[in-house]
C-alpha cells in the first residue's frame, strides 16, 4: 500500500470505484490515516490549520508491567 495525501472535502467526485475503508489510525503527529483495501491507498486526512502539540503523551518513570507481559 502506497500513502498519499486526499482533499477529503473533494470527496470521490467523478470516481467509479469507491473505497472499502477498512482501518483508521492516528499517525505521530495527529493526523488520520484511513485504509482503503479496494484501492490500495492510505489516505491522509488533516485539518490544514491545525499544529500538533510537542507532546501528546507522557510517560513516567519506573512504570510496571502486570504479570505475563514483557
Amino acid at each position: 500500500m502506497r500513502a498519499r495525501s486526499w482533499w477529503w472535502r473533494a470527496g470521490w467526485a467523478g470516481r467509479t470505484q469507491f473505497g472499502r475503508l477498512v482501518g483508521t489510525a492516528v499517525a505521530a503527529d495527529g493526523t488520520l490515516l484511513v485504509a482503503d483495501d479496494a484501492n490500495g491507498v492510505i489516505y491522509r486526512i488533516r485539518y490544514a490549520g491545525w499544529t500538533s502539540p510537542a507532546a501528546i503523551f507522557e510517560f513516567t518513570t519506573g512504570a510496571t508491567l502486570p504479570d505475563g507481559f514483557q
